[in-house]
């Protein structure tokens, strides 16, 4: 019964609820949210484009990398990755701008370019994706947690440097923030309760 529930709930969330107040919705089924994506060569190409633009005209400019994992030791079989890439895709795609662009890396992992946005305001949106995927995760009971990365232009490094530093190997130590219970830094060897921010 709880296994049902929760499919319904990831469902609604995903694709909408299939009535209101009695009847239908109007407009047919939603666009899977995983085709709304960019592919890894669209993506790149506007990630230099952007680091470039952002170079010559001193413009801001983010990349925010979340990722999504399920807690280690506890049953999950009942969430499929499937399921669970949708409802985050699906929350990416709602909160994106036209001007950026979303490239799912991974099994639950996703990149997002956001064009003129400084670091501070790249973080306030990561914060804003993973409390929107809380609701449902909540509701569904479902044990993930977030890793979080902002990578930014700044006067020293252009968005590429950055974004090449935030998602390759993480060296020990380095600037960390205290976040969320459900924030984990990126790289090997650091605490459970950082956000790794670079």
């Amino acid at each position: 019964m709880e296994d049902s529930r929760a499919d319904e709930l990831i469902e609604t969330f995903v694709s909408g609820p299939k009535r209101r107040r009695g009847r239908p919705t109007t407009g047919g089924r939603r666009a899977d949210p995983l085709a709304l994506l960019d592919n890894r060569i669209t993506w790149h190409e506007a990630l230099r484009h952007e680091s470039a633009r952002s170079e010559r005209y001193r413009r801001p400019a983010s990349v925010v990398v979340i990722g999504a994992e399920f807690r280690p030791g506890l049953d999950h079989a009942e969430v499929s990755v499937d399921r669970l890439v949708r409802a985050i895709a699906h929350v990416l795609s709602r909160s994106s701008r036209e001007t950026d662009h979303v490239l799912r890396a991974g099994d639950a992992r996703f990149m997002v370019l956001l064009p003129e946005t400084a670091e501070r305001d790249a973080a306030q949106y990561a914060e804003r994706i993973v409390e929107d995927c809380d609701v449902w995760l909540a509701a569904t009971q479902t044990p993930v947690y977030f890793r979080v990365t902002v990578a930014a232009a700044s006067t020293e490094e252009t968005l590429q440097a950055a974004f090449e530093r935030a998602t390759g190997p993480q060296p020990l130590g380095g600037p960390e923030r205290l976040a969320g219970a459900d924030r984990l830094a990126i790289g090997p060897g650091r605490p459970p309760t950082a956000e790794r921010r670079v």
